[in-house]
C-alpha cells in the first residue's frame, strides 16, 4: 500500500493557537535562529578553518590540506541523498541525529594528529555525510510557516540568518590564538551543533502521512 507524504504547518501544534500574525512571527525567529545555528555556523567556524589548521597547526603541506577538505563535498552530497531519503520517511526532525553526529565527528578531527593522514580522509568524508542534514532541512524549514506566508518567510529566514552569521563569524575568529591555537574556533562549532540540534528537537514535526 502506497503512503502519501503530506505537510500542513497550518496544524502543527506549536503554532495552531496564535493569529496569523503571531504564528508567522514566532516561526521566523525560529527559523533564522535555527539557520544561523546550523549551517552558516558551521561553515563560519569549521570549514573555513579547517585547512588553514591542517597546514598551519598540523605542517601538512597545501595539497594534503586541500585533498582531505575536498572529501567534504564528496561526503556532502552523499549526505544530501541519505537524509533526504530518511526525513521523506522517518520525519522532518530524523536527520538532526546527522547534526548531533556532526559535532562527534569535528570532535574526532580536532583528535588527531599530522600524521593521521588516512584518518583525516576517512573523518572528512563522515563529517561531510553528516552535514547533508541540510539538505532536508531546506525542506523542513519552508513548511514551519504557513501557507500564506511560506515563500517570504522562508526567504527572510535564510538571509536573516546569513546576515547574523556575516557579524558573528569574525568574532567567533577573533578566539584563535594563544595556547590552544585553533581549537576555541573548533569548540564553538561543536556548541553549535550540539545546540542546533536541540533547537531542531523541539520543533514540531511537519510530515504528516495519510
Amino acid at each position: 500500500m502506497s503512503q502519501a507524504i503530506q505537510t500542513n504547518a497550518d496544524e502543527i501544534v506549536l503554532g495552531k493557537d496564535y493569529s496569523p500574525a503571531k504564528r508567522w512571527i514566532a516561526f521566523l525567529a525560529i527559523a533564522i535562529i535555527y539557520f544561523f545555528y546550523c549551517y552558516n555556523f558551521m561553515i563560519g567556524t569549521f570549514s573555513n578553518n579547517a585547512t588553514t589548521y591542517l597546514v598551519t597547526g598540523l605542517g601538512m603541506s597545501a595539497v594534503t590540506a586541500g585533498a582531505i577538505y575536498s572529501l567534504q563535498g564528496t561526503g556532502q552530497l552523499v549526505g544530501y541523498l541519505v537524509w533526504g531519503f530518511l526525513s521523506d520517511r522517518l520525519g522532518r526532525k530524523f536527520p538532526a541525529i546527522g547534526m548531533a553526529l556532526s559535532a562527534v565527528a569535528v570532535f574526532v578531527y580536532t583528535r588527531l594528529g599530522g600524521n593521521d593522514t588516512v584518518a583525516f580522509y576517512a573523518v572528512s568524508i563522515l563529517i561531510g555525510f553528516m552535514v547533508g542534514y541540510s539538505g532536508p532541512w531546506g525542506a523542513y524549514y519552508t513548511e514551519l510557516f504557513p501557507d500564506k506566508f511560506r515563500s517570504l518567510s522562508a526567504g527572510m529566514s535564510f538571509n536573516g540568518g546569513r546576515i547574523i552569521s556575516t557579524f558573528a563569524i569574525p568574532a567567533i575568529a577573533g578566539t584563535a590564538g594563544g595556547a590552544m591555537g585553533m581549537m576555541p574556533i573548533f569548540y564553538i562549532a561543536i556548541a553549535v551543533f550540539a545546540a542546533g540540534t536541540l533547537v531542531w528537537f523541539a520543533l514540531p514535526e511537519t510530515l504528516k502521512r495519510k
